[in-house]
């Protein structure tokens, strides 16, 4: 029989985002009923990221990195450009630049600009800031708590980008729930695209049996 007093509790790091929070947070405390997970780490975006701690007292997670607190510091940073080089390398795939271009507030001046027109609001070095703090301050966060695995919630912007790809880097499990526009039916994958991977071999299937 397995010994329960001695077996390992897991730690897991959630993604909060903005109006999903609190299902989020739900998701977490299903898991923590479930499995006993108790210990969290969040990478977050929005007002109800930056509260979680203040407005329940069923999780501490610790730490929370919130991107838009990381946006403001790093027009503190200065660039080390043999960092960010050895980052690329050793995260990126191969380069990092992609995630800048999913992020569609700095890319594209969104919402202030609806319409998805190429436009940045950052210069090329403090694009570089940018990514710099981010790179650090999630590496920092996943070598402290080293989590068991990451969960994401329709995540695409660059800092949970880049969170993604350094921990598959570190071997950290990671689940991306994905969500679709209709009625209840979700995804849960392990890469990102996974989805789109998906439909195009279901699309490929239906070609071949000319449907």
């Amino acid at each position: 029989m397995t010994d329960l007093k001695n077996k390992k509790k897991l730690k897991g790091c959630m993604f909060l985002n903005r109006s999903y929070v609190k299902w989020q947070h739900a998701l977490v405390l299903d898991l923590k009923k479930r499995y006993g997970i108790e210990e969290w780490c969040a990478y977050g975006y929005g007002k109800g990221a930056y509260e979680i701690n203040k407005i329940q007292n069923d999780i501490k997670y610790e730490p929370v990195l919130i991107d838009e607190l990381l946006f403001v510091k790093a027009h503190k940073e200065v660039v080390d450009e043999e960092y960010l080089s050895k980052k690329e390398k050793e995260y990126g795939h191969p380069y990092w630049w992609q995630e800048f271009t999913s992020e569609r507030q700095m890319s594209v001046n969104w919402p202030r600009q609806f319409y998805n027109t190429f436009n940045p609001t950052l210069n090329h070095h403090e694009i570089k800031q940018q990514f710099q703090i981010r790179i650090r301050e999630i590496e920092k966060m996943l070598d402290e708590v080293k989590p068991d695995f990451v969960f994401l919630a329709d995540a695409g912007a660059m800092g949970i980008n880049i969170l993604y790809y350094i921990a598959k880097k570190k071997g950290i499990p990671t689940v991306i729930l994905s969500i679709s526009r209709f009625s209840v039916f979700l995804v849960l994958q392990t890469i990102f695209l996974g989805l789109l991977i998906l439909l195009k071999k279901y699309l490929k299937i239906l070609d071949q049996k000319n449907i």
